[in-house]
């Protein structure tokens, strides 16, 4: 049986790890976003790329460190959540309203 400290860590992992989850997809999400009027796509794409995995990396290893294996699964599943969740709301974002006429809805115009 798990002890309620045990669940407490497991809980706040997985939280960290959707936090550390929403800001790295937030970040690419933005990066995509500028993509279309930065001077030097190039280098946007790096520095982004960089400053993401050091993130997400570091938070990682600082758990790693610090946690056991369980925890560390549950930051990563944290992490994983995040991805859906952040892909969700921007498919949410790009389909048309329901029951209103427009490409890629099903519906033809009348």
């Amino acid at each position: 049986m798990t002890s309620a400290p045990e669940m407490a860590g497991l809980f706040y992992s997985f939280v960290g790890g959707l936090l550390v989850g929403l800001l790295f997809f937030q970040g690419l999400k933005m990066t995509v976003d500028r993509l279309g009027v930065a001077r030097r796509p190039g280098t946007l794409v790096l520095l982004s790329m960089l400053l993401r995995f050091g993130l997400a990396m570091t938070a990682l290893y600082l758990l790693a460190r610090t946690a056991d294996a369980w925890q560390l699964l549950a930051a990563v599943a944290g992490f994983t959540a995040a991805r859906a969740l952040v892909a969700r709301t921007l498919q949410q974002r790009r389909l048309p309203a329901a029951g209103k006429a427009g490409p890629g809805n099903g519906r033809t115009p009348t």
